[in-house]
């Protein structure tokens, strides 16, 4: 059985589990049911049934009332999975004008359907554009065209708001900001606000995962991963 036949197999629900766990063990060091469920927006008991069947493939080492841990080949389709997120995003982005929060939330849903040739090739079709000139100048007149046909939707990738904010998304490692609004769904609003995450609160960018997804930040002496769908929807002003 080769590798990309045995990826194909896994569900989209099996590749989230894949990613959160290994986001977990590079925020906190190691995973926890609990840790995983609350990720993914899930029961506990859904998460033991998965990780069963996630054992059961000799992806992760997993017993009850024990941390999570990836085997060696759960690790390499989990950082496969984070690097097709990584390249469909960047495709939306830097070649479809799309902005950052709707370009992550098409790659989460591509990343589960495309196969590795067609992923493969995006991603050669990115560096090409970043690397040829030609096709680069290509890229910037397909935005400009974009603009003209849709111009209420505005014209670029980088998730700055039209009145000129910036978003958590856009601070670097080692700047701060101060959160000016906090946009999307209550119930993520209410789960930050009770990790310090509140308007007019400081944070500080300490470092992004090595695929740029999460984000670790700084608040209140605590430290906290942020996924970067959520770190679009907060606004902040970049402080010196």
């Amino acid at each position: 059985m080769t590798k990309q036949i045995c990826r194909k197999k896994l569900s989209a629900s099996q590749e989230d589990y894949l990613e959160a766990i290994w986001m977990l063990i590079w925020k906190e060091g190691v995973a926890r049911v609990r840790d995983i469920a609350d990720w993914l927006g899930v029961s506990m008991p859904s998460v033991s049934g998965a990780l069963k069947a996630l054992a059961q493939r000799k992806l992760v080492e997993y017993s009850p009332h024990k941390y999570v841990s990836l085997s060696d080949r759960g690790m390499e389709l989990a950082e496969k999975i984070l690097a097709r997120h990584k390249m469909l995003r960047k495709f939306l982005t830097d070649v479809l004008n799309l902005d950052e929060q709707l370009a992550d939330g098409n790659a989460c849903r591509i990343e589960h359907a495309v196969d590795e040739i067609v992923s493969q090739r995006l991603g050669y079709f990115v560096e090409f554009v970043a690397q040829n000139a030609g096709a680069s100048q290509l890229a910037e007149e397909f935005k400009g065209f974009c603009r003209q046909q849709d111009p209420a939707k505005g014209d670029g990738p980088s998730g700055a708001k039209e009145n000129g904010s910036l978003t958590l998304a856009e601070i670097k490692p080692g700047q701060k900001a101060k959160i000016v609004s906090i946009n999307g769904s209550a119930a993520r609003s209410q789960r930050l606000a009770k990790a310090g995450v509140r308007r007019d609160c400081v944070v500080r960018v300490i470092r992004m995962a090595p695929l740029g997804d999460p984000i670790e930040i700084e608040v209140d002496g605590s430290k906290l991963a942020v996924r970067k769908a959520e770190a679009i929807d907060i606004e902040v002003e970049k402080l010196e």
